[in-house]
């Protein structure tokens, strides 16, 4: 033994009150005394009754030890190895174990307490409690965010919080997020640039570098329309000088031009026009994909398909039988709108509601139609309605898979009768683009369409969650005509030139997210690979 452990200069008497204390202090077979005399090897340790007696070198550190450990015992701690070696940690930092271990923060299901348990944790709750904004900076496993989210709960027991919200945590462990952390997400005063972070970290897990266009062309074989909604400039009158409809020659030259220009896509939309039956929209699939088979046909929103079963009084079921076997391919998700019926029933009354939309894209799925989905945004509706609306299409992606992509698309409000309204900012649509990039953690793409956004934004929104540009869009009308200033075509070297600038990978794809590989001539193949 150190002739220091035998000072008697340098003894400390700790008396402790009780046998039944003493037991619990030493540990069955001394096993907590053992503990104690190996960590203080310059010091002695006697027990007899009720008194430990300590000398030696750290002798007043011991005794304070023991003293600790007395009080813990006394406020009901139980003491086992962890905790006297938490409690041997805390004395050699000349802090009191008793005021950290003893801390009760928040009462869990099963009558425990969640508490600090080591200094440094005592030291970061009281910061918590004592200001509004704490920053704890650590190693991974340190107890960061376990004891943050027990002072918030234990502020909400306090009724100091309305509620709590969770969202980089959860979004960082890959785990879904609520409806209330998707309100949260949309407040303007939570950091638009921590949204856009949070939803590129889930933009670069689902998608690494990679950011998407494709060579398409657009077509609208009508703008004649039975419906009045609110929010359209397209549509039109029978008889109104802008009305027409598109003859078969028209529709081939469509498709011919298509295929001159290197496109691997016809994106097909249309006004529902009275006086043209459901078999006119049938042959304009046939037309195109018997001309140019090598043409994929996107073709028809569920408003469309809700027409043709009015038209023919047939199932949607043999409806997408029919034109699945005469050329369509895919679907694109227009006619969403808003979802909630307190918007639906002002913008668009007399069309296909959110339960009839939802039907046709289940049934297409179920058949191996793959689909888009949208959200008309920056109109009447609010966070709430923009909430319900993503979540419910995770509801239904979660059941089907078939979604490929969503596509937020931005109001414009110009030649509408919502013209009253102001367009959206660039900061809510980058916010929406990232709120659903969040939200929607099942669809594997999110659209930055450069037509409704404009350019400068879409290219931002590629570090926003979003991984699409869409595509060179040829002959759009819909968003023109209610007042988009975007040209209505981007060459390839424009695109690639916009994802570059963005730090990303330009990556040319076809309809169903396959990469698209050229040869000399410009002609595509389509060799499979994964999504993403």
């Amino acid at each position: 033994m150190n002739d220091l452990a035998t000072d008697e200069s340098r003894r400390t008497l700790v008396r402790v009150p009780g046998n039944h204390l003493m037991t619990d202090l030493l540990g069955p077979r001394d096993e907590l005394l053992d503990m104690i005399e190996d960590a203080f090897p310059r010091t002695a340790i006697t027990v007899r009754g009720n008194e430990v007696s300590v000398s030696g070198a750290e002798s007043e550190r011991v005794g304070k030890l023991f003293e600790e450990l007395v009080v813990l015992l006394e406020r009901g701690h139980s003491l086992e190895a962890s905790s006297v070696r938490r409690t041997i940690d805390i004395i050699r930092a000349d802090e009191s174990p008793s005021e950290v271990l003893t801390a009760d923060l928040v009462r869990t299901y099963r009558g425990g307490y969640v508490r600090p348990k080591t200094s440094g944790q005592k030291r970061y709750v009281d910061a918590i409690a004592e200001h509004t904004v704490t920053f704890g900076i650590g190693p991974a496993g340190t107890g960061k965010s376990w004891l943050a989210v027990a002072m918030a709960v234990q502020a909400l027991q306090r009724k100091e919080v309305e509620r709590i919200i969770l969202t980089r945590p959860a979004v960082e462990a890959g785990e879904r997020l609520s409806f209330d952390e998707g309100l949260f997400l949309f407040r303007p005063d939570v950091s638009l640039h921590e949204v856009g972070e949070l939803a590129n970290l889930v933009r670069q897990r689902i998608n690494g570098r990679a950011a998407y266009y494709n060579i398409n062309t657009h077509l609208n074989p009508t703008n004649v329309c039975v419906y009045r909604c609110t929010f359209c400039a397209f549509r039109s009158d029978l008889r109104d000088p802008k009305g027409y409809a598109m003859n078969d020659e028209q529709i081939l030259a469509r498709g011919r031009e298509a295929v001159q220009h290197g496109c691997t896509e016809v994106h097909i939309v249309s006004g529902l026009h009275h006086q043209r039956g459901y078999d006119w929209y049938l042959r304009i699939i046939q037309l195109l994909h018997e001309a140019y088979p090598q043409l994929h046909l996107k073709a028809w929103t569920a408003v469309e398909i809700n027409w043709f079963e009015h038209l023919t009084k047939r199932p949607v079921r043999a409806i997408l039988q029919e034109l699945r076997e005469a050329g369509l391919a895919s679907m694109p998700g227009g006619g969403a709108e808003i979802f909630h019926p307190d918007v639906r029933s002002r913008i668009c009354e007399h069309k296909a509601d959110a339960t009839k939309w939802f039907e046709i894209h289940r049934t297409a799925h179920e058949l191996g139609i793959p689909t888009n989905c949208t959200m008309l945004y920056g109109h009447i509706e609010n966070d709430y309605h923009r909430v319900d609306h993503l979540l419910r299409l995770r509801e239904l992606q979660d059941e089907t898979g078939g979604f490929q992509a969503f596509v937020p698309l931005a109001f414009h409000p110009q030649n509408t009768g919502l013209s009253h309204l102001p367009k959206a900012s660039a900061l809510t649509d980058l916010r929406v683009t990232a709120v659903s990039r969040l939200l929607l953690d099942n669809i594997p793409h999110i659209k930055a369409y450069w037509i409704m956004l404009g350019i400068g934004t879409a290219q931002a929104a590629l570090s926003y969650g979003a991984d699409d540009l869409d595509g060179t869009v040829r002959h759009e009308l819909i968003y023109h005509d209610a007042g988009a200033t975007t040209p209505e075509i981007l060459s390839v070297a424009e695109i690639r030139r916009l994802i570059t600038e963005a730090g990303y990978e330009p990556v040319e794809r076809d309809t169903l997210y396959r990469r698209v590989a050229r040869d000399d001539d410009g002609v595509a193949g389509t060799p499979p690979c994964p999504q993403g």
